[in-house]
Formats: C-alpha cells, sequence, structure tokens
C-alpha cells in the first residue's frame, strides 16, 4: 500500500504535516542516549496517493522514482474523498458530504442514475476540492520560495559565520542541492562535495553542498521566516540579531586612502591597506587607515 511518512523532531513542523495529510501525531522516545524523542505522522493508500501525485512535479529524481515505483501498485488508479465533515456541495442540502464532495442521499441518487445512463442533475467532485480546501502551496510555485522553505526546514542549516548569517544545505540528491543553489541566486560553482574517504569507508553516500552568506543570506532569511518552524525561526532571530551589514552600495573606483591610486577592494580601501586595516583591529592596535565602514 502507498504511504508518506514524516519523521522529525520538530513537533510544530510534523503537527502542521499532519493538519494537511489529516492524520494524528506519534511520539517515538528517543533512540540513543542523549538523543531527542522524534514525532511522526504517515497517510497511507489513495490519500498517500493524492498527496504523491501533488507534491512529484516539484520533487528531485530520487523522490520522483520512488513515487513511480509506489504508484505502479493496485491503488494508482483509486480516486476517494479524503475528508469528511464539509457541507454537501448541491445547493440548498444542509447535510455533511460523505463521498465525493455529495451526502449519502446525493451520491446514492447520482450512482444509480449513472449505472442506469442516465443524466443527473449534479456531479460529484473529486481530489480538486480536496486543493482547495488544504492550506499548503501549490506545485506552481512561480519564485520556488515555498520549496526552498520545505527543502531547509528539513535539511538546512541557519548560522552565523563570523559576523554574516550564513544558510547551508548538505544532502546526497545533486539535482535538488543545484536548484536550490540557484534558487538562492548561486552558480554551479558553488555546488561542491564535502565527501572524503573516511565518509566513504563507512559505506555513505557522496554528498553534496551549497551556501550563500552575508547581505543576500540576510534577505533570504527575512523572507523564508514566515514559512518556517518554531526552530528555523528561533535560529535565524539569533543570526539577524547579531548582522550589521558592511557592504558598500557604491563602492568607489580608487583606494580612498591619500595619494593612492590602488583599484578599490573592499570598504573603500585598496587590498593593501585593507589587510594593514585588518591586521590592526585582529590585534587590537590602533588603526593606521580607517575604511568607509
Amino acid at each position: 500500500m502507498p504511504q508518506i511518512r514524516v519523521e522529525m523532531t520538530d513537533l510544530d513542523v510534523v503537527e502542521r504535516v499532519a493538519t494537511q495529510f489529516g492524520r494524528t501525531v506519534l511520539r517515538h522516545p528517543p533512540r540513543e542516549v542523549g538523543h531527542k524523542p522524534s514525532f511522526s505522522t504517515t497517510v497511507k493508500g489513495a490519500g498517500a496517493v493524492y498527496f504523491m501525485r501533488l507534491v512529484e512535479p516539484v520533487l528531485g529524481a530520487r523522490r520522483r522514482e520512488q513515487i513511480a515505483a509506489a504508484l505502479s501498485g493496485p491503488h494508482n488508479e483509486r480516486v476517494r474523498w479524503l475528508r469528511r465533515g464539509a457541507d454537501c456541495t448541491v445547493s440548498g442540502c444542509p447535510k455533511p458530504s460523505l463521498k465525493r464532495s455529495l451526502c449519502k442521499s446525493h451520491y446514492d441518487s447520482w450512482w444509480k442514475a449513472t449505472r442506469r445512463g442516465q443524466t443527473s442533475p449534479f456531479t460529484p467532485r473529486g481530489p480538486d476540492l480536496l486543493r482547495v480546501r488544504l492550506d499548503m502551496p501549490t506545485p506552481d510555485d512561480a519564485s520556488g520560495t515555498s520549496w526552498l522553505a520545505g527543502l531547509l526546514e528539513g535539511e538546512g542549516t541557519f548560522s552565523m559565520n563570523g559576523t554574516y548569517p550564513t544558510i547551508s544545505v548538505n544532502m546526497c540528491d545533486r539535482d535538488v542541492i543545484s536548484r536550490a543553489a540557484a534558487l538562492m541566486a548561486l552558480d554551479e560553482t558553488r555546488v561542491w562535495e564535502p565527501f572524503d574517504a573516511r565518509d566513504e569507508a563507512r559505506g555513505w553516500s557522496r554528498s553534496y553542498a551549497t551556501a550563500v552568506t552575508g547581505a543576500r543570506a540576510a534577505e533570504l532569511m527575512r523572507t523564508l521566516r514566515p514559512l518556517m518552524g518554531s526552530r528555523r525561526r528561533a535560529a535565524i532571530d539569533r543570526a539577524l540579531a547579531v548582522y550589521e551589514p558592511v557592504r558598500l552600495v557604491k563602492p568607489p573606483a580608487q583606494c580612498i586612502v591619500a595619494g593612492c591610486d590602488r583599484p578599490h577592494r573592499s570598504r573603500g580601501l585598496c587590498n593593501t591597506h585593507y589587510m594593514k586595516w585588518s591586521r590592526d583591529r585582529l590585534k587590537g592596535r590602533e588603526a593606521r587607515v580607517l575604511p568607509l565602514r
């Protein structure tokens, strides 16, 4: 039977997924000493088939292969109204829907008319109504923001690299990492393989990573924050709280030090004067040159 199972240590994230699935949340004890308890939710059967079809267009190659294998079974063509409790869609009918948006009386009436080759005055609706009722981003998200938020919720890291905010992600699917890099305005050269001989000796799969830092990372954090769970929002808040932008919007063409005509490198200084200022700052000495910021 097809099924989708989500397990994480973030209860609020799993609860949000469970709401979309219309299922409950289970708590699992820590697997080892020092580990956190985890939470899971699962949808099976026709419900899993529907959600697989819904998210398949935005998934990576490995996940699409898994979905293709799952949908090759007998549940592939089944259609089921996944949630009860909504009103019957027939105008003026106050009864709750039972099957395919119709109450029992209207569903039976439609079914009998169909079996007899007659025309029914009303038509049941299938999974299309479910998509409208779910509070879920649809796969046609042109900007990819929802997709990126979902990926980083599960696999990403929001941190500080010195004084700069950083967003990084590391996983085994290169096509997924490449898409994340593109959405973070990075080129393919910013995708690398953090893999060494020790990982290979352990039998681990080859992994790929990408990261963005500085002003672009801060901008992405502010955009993604409303879509993240409580743990990720807290990490974003910690990173942004200590971030002080130092990039010049319109840097000068050459060094600002009097008599220096070398090209600008950073903070209004050429490479030589920038390194002189940087060493003075690191060693706690009075700066011999002062940058613009």
